[in-house]
C-alpha cells in the first residue's frame, strides 16, 4: 500500500540524515535532498519530527524498532546540544541552535517536548532504554516541564508568551557557559551534592517583577491559545503521578477563562500576557477546542477514559488506538 511505503521510504531517508548530531536542520532542499540551513530546534518547523518519533513507534505496537531508536538517539542530542539554564534563577529551556550559536529564545511550540520525554520513561521498559537515558530524560522532563509552567505563572494574566529570549548564564553574549549538561557533569562530579540536579530547584514565579527578575525578555508576548504546556502538565500528572501537575494545569485553565473570553462566551488570542488590558486579536484557532480544552480536561478526571498504554494522541490530540498486526501484514511489510 502507498499509504505505508511512501511514508516508509521518508522515514528511511530521515533516519540515513540523522547526522552526527542526532538532529535536523529545518529546511531541505527539495531536489538534492540534503539541508538548505543550519538551525536546530524542537520548536516551529520541527516539532512534529520529534514528537512522532516516539509515538510512530508506540502506534506501531513497538514493531518499527527504528523509530525507536532514531527518538532516543534525537532526545539524547537535543538535551544535549538545546537545553540551557537561565541566569537569575537557573531555569532550564530548550533553545534554538544555529550552527554552534544558541539562540537564547524559547518558543511556547517547544513545551511539548518534555510531556514526550514523559511519556517515554513511563511507557518504555528496560529492554527498550537505557537506565542512564532514563534519568536524564526525567530530569529534563521535569526541569523543562517546570519552566514552561513559570512562563504562565509569571505573568498578570497568567497565560504563557509565545516566545522569549533568555538572559546569558553570565550575563554576557555568551550562552555557552549555560549548557545544561555542563553542570549536570559538573554536580554529578561533586557526588551529587544536595540531590537535586541543577535546573530541577524550581524557583518561584515572579508575576509583575522586572524582566531581569524574570531572566527573559518577551520575543512574542502575545497568547495564540497554544495547547502544548498543557498538555505536558497533563502527560507529567499521567506518568508520575504527582498532582502537583494537574492543579498547575488547573491555574492554566482558570487564567485562560478568564483572561481569554469575550462578549458571548468566545475564547480569543490576547495581544501581551503582561499587561491587565484586555487587548484581543480576532481569532480562535482549531487547535484550542481540539487540544488545548481537550488536554485541560483530560487533566480534571479522575478516571482515564484514553489510557496511555492503549491509543497514541497525534499532534493535533486525536486519540488513535495502537496497532495490532495481521499475520498477512506482518508478512506484507516485513514487520518483525
Amino acid at each position: 500500500s502507498d499509504y505505508f511505503t511512501k511514508p516508509d521510504y521518508v522515514t528511511r531517508f530521515l533516519q540515513m540524515r540523522q547526522g552526527r548530531d542526532g538532529l535536523w536542520t529545518t529546511l531541505w532542499e527539495q531536489r538534492t535532498g540534503l539541508p538548505s540551513n543550519s538551525l536546530f530546534t524542537v520548536g516551529s518547523g520541527a516539532d512534529s519530527t520529534y514528537e512522532y518519533l516516539l509515538k510512530g513507534y508506540l502506534l506501531s505496537g513497538r514493531t518499527e524498532k527504528r523509530l525507536l531508536k532514531m527518538h532516543l538517539i534525537a532526545a539524547r542530542e537535543a538535551i544535549y546540544k538545546l537545553v540551557f539554564l537561565s541566569r537569575t534563577r537557573q531555569l532550564m529551556y530548550i533553545t534554538e541552535v544555529d550552527g554552534d550559536s544558541p539562540r537564547g529564545n524559547m518558543q511556547h511550540l517547544s513545551c511539548f517536548f518534555p510531556g514526550v520525554l514523559a511519556l517515554g520513561n513511563y511507557l518504555l521498559d528496560d529492554s527498550e532504554i537505557s537506565p542512564s537515558d532514563r534519568e536524564l530524560f526525567q530530569w529534563a522532563a521535569e526541569g523543562l516541564a517546570y519552566t514552561c509552567w513559570v512562563l504562565y505563572a509569571d505573568q498578570i494574566t497568567g497565560l504563557g508568551p509565545e516566545e522569549v529570549r533568555f538572559h546569558p548564564y553570565n550575563g554576557d553574549d555568551n550562552y555557552e557557559t549555560g549548557r545544561w549538561m555542563r553542570h549536570l557533569e559538573r554536580w554529578k562530579g561533586k557526588g551529587r551534592k544536595g540531590g537535586v540536579p541543577p535546573g530541577l530547584k524550581q524557583p518561584p514565579p515572579v508575576p509583575g517583577k522586572k524582566h531581569k527578575q524574570k531572566d527573559y525578555d518577551y520575543v512574542n508576548g502575545a497568547y495564540l491559545l497554544r495547547p502544548e504546556t498543557i498538555e505536558t502538565m497533563y502527560l507529567m500528572w499521567r506518568t508520575t503521578g504527582d498532582s502537583v501537575w494537574r492543579e498547575r494545569a488547573w491555574t492554566m485553565f482558570e487564567s485562560i477563562q478568564q483572561n481569554t473570553t469575550v462578549a458571548g462566551g468566545a475564547f480569543a488570542s490576547r495581544q501581551y500576557v503582561d499587561l491587565e488590558d484586555r487587548l484581543f486579536r480576532d481569532e480562535t484557532p482549531s487547535y484550542f477546542f481540539a487540544e488545548t480544552l481537550k488536554y485541560a480536561y483530560l487533566a480534571f478526571l479522575e478516571e482515564d477514559p484514553w489510557p496511555l498504554d492503549k491509543i497514541v494522541f497525534n499532534t493535533e490530540a486525536h486519540p488513535l488506538p495502537i496497532f495490532t498486526w495481521t499475520d498477512t501484514e506482518i508478512s506484507d511489510y516485513n514487520i518483525v
